[in-house]
């Protein structure tokens, strides 16, 4: 994908062939700045066929929590483990994990995390050491969870620890910490 100055896909991925034939595996070994990561799932994972796996490589710059320079690009003005969602790549696919997990219960998504298209086709979000595993729901996945009605249980999931979550999401601060003056 081309960076620089604007994160913009390559006209490469405008390509109709490319994207109607689809991927049944995707390799992210880019430049491991979390921002790109981010823009590369939103970019790719659409092209991914379902039951397809999305791999991330070398996250670990989510981690930066000061100023450093990553392959010439200034990063971890934004990371740090529980640090805002907005660009720490790791933060975000941890809540697509929440998204993933809630979703049987309460398919009234009220959160969004890439886009909902997105969210709703994630099966499941693994971490291993140093790598992000992203599987798209299978066609029979899909039209299972499409069957179920909702169960609507608003009672249980609009509680303080939602409200309290979607604060942290929307204002990009730590779970507890003091929203700002």
């Amino acid at each position: 994908a081309g960076f620089g100055d604007a994160l913009r896909a390559p006209a490469t991925l405008a390509n109709h062939e490319w994207r109607r034939a689809g991927y049944d595996v995707i390799i992210d070994d880019g430049s491991h700045v979390p921002a790109h990561i981010l823009f590369t799932f939103t970019e790719l994972f659409p092209m991914l066929r379902p039951g397809g796996v999305y791999v991330i490589e070398d996250n670990a710059f989510s981690y930066a929590d000061k100023p450093t320079n990553a392959y010439g690009y200034r990063v971890g003005h934004r990371g740090g483990i529980g640090r805002p969602t907005t660009d720490n790549a790791v933060e975000r696919f941890k809540a697509l994990a929440d998204i993933v997990n809630r979703e049987e219960c309460f398919q009234d998504l009220d959160i969004v995390i890439f886009s909902e298209a997105i969210d709703r086709a994630v099966f499941q979000v693994a971490f291993v050491s140093g790598l992000v595993f992203v599987w798209k729901k299978t066609a029979a996945q899909q039209a299972g969870l499409a069957g179920i009605p909702s169960l609507r249980w608003t009672s249980h999931a609009d509680g303080p620890a939602l409200q309290e979550y979607k604060r942290f999401l929307e204002a990009g601060k730590h779970v507890g910490e003091a929203a700002a003056p």
